[in-house]
């Protein structure tokens, strides 16, 4: 440790006060500080003859001449950085060895027995907890585990879905999983280091998971040398199955470069398909309907625009389609509610129906006109131009609205490109909306890119915020700079450039649509939490025609006493039951009370018979 920062690792004990004058592996930061020590000691040799992770340091060498001068080689290192070794930790001579608590020999690498016997001797999950640790444990196991995403999704639904521990619910689905997951963990392959040589990737899509191995020949048998599986989140699940395997494609060959810092030359790719499919099937026919593609369409131009849309949707090859119209009257001639008279309409009707047919699946509905008027708002910043979606910039020209394919590209290439460097989601964006491109959730597919990003995430170094955001930046897109800092300047505002601050703006201008959005879904979360604390306290009161009540004289004012008065007075008898809580009442003298009466004014009688 350096000399001044001794002092700040004193600590007292009964014999006196001491200090550190080497980093004791309690302090928090240590593992990081160490791990960057022996990155750059041992730089020359790691991925070449060496393999060190934090205190774990491994050789290797192919022959026994190459040990020696490999060993030679590190001791030399470790000599002059001044590092001591534990000889009773130390082996030499190892054919096969643990690292990382990995099986590690000259054939590939095996997993620890250990961790699978721990998985085979799991009980069935009782708790959250339970299946917390149990996907824990699958965690170790993933690269050797083909599919691992795709036969774990029914443990990510039972988490998904138990937001409180009396929630959860271990389902047939997830208990089929579970066994099975045993059987194919008690039979898990041995990987094999790449060689110089073709390597083959096998990919393989699901409906809401993606997965590959990479493979390698090896006296005429397929080895694998690692598996590589992801569940898809948001718009990825409704990929056709096509933008999936590119999907994988592009997420394995990413894998590989970080991986091997080095390029393939040429390689094989395999679409892998279910067994009880022809190889010369097309792989559309064993699809699974996706989810709905949705159709706006104006009613006030009455059935041309839904006939147009129709046309256009057929034309992209949709099979599922949902059309939503503001015309109450269309959407129930469609749906046969309506009957249809005006000889014109009727012809209209037809049309609709001719091509609504060519969908396997097809529905209608009415939307509320308050909804078309936002998205008509919004449709204003927009235009489309020989076919491609532009958007109206505050900077100046317009952005090219990305598909999410193009957008991790867009992303991937500033955050990790050749002529790039890892930055902050904010600069990452703002190079996006210079480089003329535009997306819906910039910011969000950006931080989630840089939690991804290994190199970025090595040593910590993300910056965190809140959540919240103030009225003042929903409104106008950048945050209120108050009163305190034009009357007494601090450095940001004393050193502001104007420039670089207008054009600050401009782009918090363009995000702003993004920022409401994301603000609009977290308020309606917390309205659905909240809705669901107070419900689980409130009991439910209803009445029937009938039914004896009293009746609050706080409401009714019928009997006065002041303080010293009746709360409730009557009784009353209920004669008939409205909507939303609301009754009609009448009085011994079978008078019905001239208006209704809400059912929180309102509490039951109950009458004992002599």
């Amino acid at each position: 440790m350096a000399e001044e920062d001794e002092e700040k690792t004193t600590f007292i004990t009964s014999q006196g006060i001491f200090c550190y004058s080497k980093m004791s592996f309690e302090l928090k930061n240590v593992r990081a500080t160490y791990q960057r020590l022996v990155d750059k000691a041992f730089q020359k040799q790691i991925g070449r003859n060496l393999e060190v992770y934090v205190d774990d340091l491994v050789i290797k060498s192919r022959t026994e001449q190459e040990v020696i001068r490999d060993i030679k080689e590190t001791f030399k290192t470790l000599r002059e950085i001044n590092m001591k070794l534990n000889p009773k930790k130390c082996t030499f001579g190892m054919r096969e060895g643990m690292f990382l608590r990995y099986k590690v020999n000259a054939d590939g690498l095996k997993v620890c027995p250990d961790k699978v016997e721990v998985v085979l001797s799991l009980p069935s999950p009782k708790c959250l907890k339970d299946v917390q640790k149990l996907n824990g444990k699958l965690a170790s196991l993933n690269i050797f585990l083909s599919k691992s995403a795709e036969k774990s999704l029914p443990f990510f639904k039972t988490l998904k879905k138990c937001t409180k521990k009396s929630d959860f619910q271990w389902t047939t689905e997830a208990k089929m999983a579970f066994k099975q997951m045993k059987t194919f963990i008690a039979k898990l392959p041995m990987l094999t280091a790449p060689k110089e040589k073709k390597l083959i990737i096998y990919l393989a899509a699901a409906k809401e998971a993606i997965s590959a191995v990479l493979m390698t020949e090896k006296d005429g048998k397929q080895i694998p040398i690692y598996f590589v599986s992801r569940a898809l989140q948001g718009t990825q699940i409704n990929y056709i199955p096509m933008e999936k395997l590119i999907l994988d494609l592009k997420n394995m060959t990413f894998i590989i470069d970080q991986e091997h810092q080095s390029r393939i030359d040429s390689s094989i790719f395999h679409v892998e398909r279910p067994n009880d499919y022809p190889p010369d099937t097309p792989i559309e026919d064993k699809e699974e309907l996706p989810d709905p593609w949705i159709l706006f369409t104006d009613g006030e131009a009455k059935y041309e625009a839904l006939i147009a849309g129709l046309r256009i949707a057929e034309q992209m090859g949709v099979k599922n389609l949902q059309a939503n119209v503001d015309s109450r009257l269309m959407a129930n001639q469609v749906n046969e509610t309506y009957v249809a008279k005006d000889p014109g309409m009727i012809k209209y009707l037809e049309k609709v129906k001719n091509l609504a047919s060519t969908f396997k699946e097809f529905s209608i509905k009415q939307k509320k006109r308050k909804k078309a008027k936002v998205v008509r708002r919004k449709a204003r910043r927009y235009a489309v131009t020989n076919g491609v979606l532009y958007k109206k910039s505050f900077l100046g020209p317009w952005l090219d609205c990305a598909g999410p394919l193009e957008a991790n590209y867009v992303l991937r290439e500033i955050h990790e490109g050749s002529c790039s460097m890892h930055t902050s989601p904010w600069s990452v964006v703002e190079k996006a909306l210079r480089s003329g491109y535009y997306w819906s959730i910039m910011h969000a597919d950006a931080r989630r890119l840089i939690r991804e990003c290994n190199d970025y995430q090595a040593h910590r170094t993300m910056i965190k915020s809140s959540n919240g955001e103030t009225p003042f930046l929903l409104t106008y897109g950048t945050e209120a700079v108050i009163l305190v800092e034009i009357g007494m300047p601090t450095l940001r505002t004393a050193e502001v450039d104007m420039i670089k601050n207008d054009e600050a703006l401009e782009i918090n201008l363009d995000l702003l649509e993004e920022k409401r959005e994301q603000a609009a879904i977290q308020e309606a979360r917390s309205k659905v939490v909240m809705e669901k604390y107070y419900n689980a306290r409130v009991r439910n009161t209803s009445f029937k025609p009938g039914d004896l009540v009293y009746r609050s004289n706080e409401a009714s004012h019928e009997e006065d006493g002041g303080k010293l008065g009746p709360k409730w007075e009557g009784p009353y008898k209920v004669t008939e039951a409205l909507e939303k809580g609301a009754y009609k009442l009448r009085d011994r003298n079978e008078n019905v009370l001239p208006r209704t009466w809400n059912v929180c004014n309102l509490k039951k009688c109950y009458v004992h018979e002599m």
